[in-house]
């Protein structure tokens, strides 16, 4: 079965660079006609002239940050003038997960959630997904917006939908065997931490054909694929979204390793983050095209991406992201003279066959900062033996040294939702 009939745009793999900017040019005036109805976009928008094109417009608007829409909550709790309608048209709620100390708290009409559906439809036909799929939820369906547009869109496209929350670890991993589950949604630290599981208790386990993982940067780092990949023998497909914009990517079957930008409903920009100006490498900057009861216009992501020129297998023409998502612009620190990003410490300490999960602190006290690692070994594993080579590791990869201990045995924390694998300190 093609997905495409849940989604206006036909068949991705036949949407080219032509008919992407013409769907484009006309959402993009329809997202700014919506927007000037709105008390916050009407304020951001009044200098802008409607007699502009829409691309010569958007140009001219100023970026939106994450702290401006949370600033515009706690001047107008609970959730700002952000929404086109009163909260008697609004019928969903989402918030984001509130890791940063300050939780941003989302509204949807019945359209716009419709179009958040529409994303993922078009993300289940470029990974593959079929009718005769059997797709598990092993995860708690809380109020943060999660797999909830993931889960919704595949019961609408007939797809067998199981959810798996409010269970154990042990009880989800049975229940996907016994209905013989042949694709696994979560984040990759927790479908690591239930292959894991698996492997050590010698449970029965499915045996799916794809991982689909979002939620963390694990899809897009090569250690952490091959991990998965290796625990379930299956396909793995990372996929990328944010609360306040919606599922923006997917890799799709044909290419391992990148990110499509569903561009049909997304009007990207690739932007250096010091001079505003277009780049092949730098920020992505996105503006929702079809979510118009909140609309969210030049959007400071913080994800680091680098364009990728070369024509995809796949033939879908949209923005491809080489590498998927390269890091976040708000996670970088400077280590004894060292730029350093977290994500590269995942990408360096999952290679270490005897390491089953960490935890890092970046001390920003004194003259300089320090890095700090606990490393939690497998069973039957030397810790001593683990802390030396995660120590050689850093030091040859990172080029300083960091402060390593060993903790016990099943010490550190599984999350389902977003793994929380480091901390600043001082």
């Amino acid at each position: 079965m093609i997905f495409h009939p849940a989604h206006e745009d036909g068949p991705l793999r036949s949407l080219d660079s032509r008919r992407i900017r013409a769907l484009t040019l006309d959402r993009l005036g329809q997202v700014l006609n919506q927007a000037r109805k709105i008390p916050f976009w009407a304020e951001r928008l009044k200098d802008i002239s409607p007699e502009l094109g829409p691309f010569i417009q958007m140009a001219k608007i100023p970026l939106l940050t994450k702290r401006d829409l949370l600033a515009e909550q706690a001047l107008h709790p609970p959730y700002g003038r952000l929404f086109s309608q009163t909260e008697k048209g609004l019928c969903r709620y989402t918030q984001t997960s509130g890791t940063s100390g300050h939780t941003l708290r989302w509204l949807d009409d019945s359209a716009s959630w419709e179009a958040m559906l529409e994303c993922w439809a078009m993300c289940y036909e470029l990974a593959g997904v079929n009718g005769s799929d059997r797709l598990f939820f092993p995860f708690s369906f809380g109020p943060f917006l999660g797999f909830w547009t993931a889960f919704e869109a595949a019961v609408r496209l007939g797809v067998l939908s199981i959810p798996g929350g409010g269970l154990s670890s042990e009880a989800r991993l049975r229940m996907a065997f016994e209905v013989d589950a042949t694709v696994l949604l979560g984040t990759p630290s927790y479908l690591i931490h239930l292959g894991e599981m698996a492997k050590l208790q010698g449970a029965k386990v499915p045996k799916p054909r794809l991982l689909i993982v979002a939620g963390e940067p694990g899809g897009s780092i090569p250690a952490t694929r091959q991990r998965l990949e290796k625990l379930w023998g299956a396909r793995v497909i990372d996929h990328a979204g944010m609360t306040e914009v919606g599922p923006t990517t997917v890799e799709c079957a044909e290419c391992p390793g990148g990110l499509h930008l569903l561009e049909s409903m997304y009007y990207p920009e690739i932007l250096d983050p010091q001079t505003g100006q277009e780049v092949d490498q730098g920020e992505l900057i996105l503006t929702n095209l079809k979510r118009l009861s909140g609309p969210v216009i030049r959007y400071r992501t913080g994800d680091l991406v680098a364009r990728d020129h070369a024509p995809c297998p796949c033939g879908f023409g949209g923005l491809k992201l080489k590498g998927g998502i390269l890091g976040r612009l708000d996670d970088m620190v400077f280590i004894r003279g060292n730029n350093f990003h977290p994500q590269t410490l995942e990408a360096i300490l999952f290679e270490l066959p005897g390491l089953a999960e960490y935890r890092a602190i970046i001390h920003q006290s004194g003259p300089m900062a320090r890095l700090e690692v606990l490393v939690e070994p497998r069973p039957g594993i030397d810790p001593l033996a683990l802390v030396e080579a995660a120590d050689s590791a850093i030091r040859e990869r990172c080029l300083f040294r960091a402060e390593i201990r060993a903790v016990e045995v099943g010490s550190l924390i599984r999350a389902e939702l977003k793994a929380m694998r480091y901390r600043v300190q001082g």
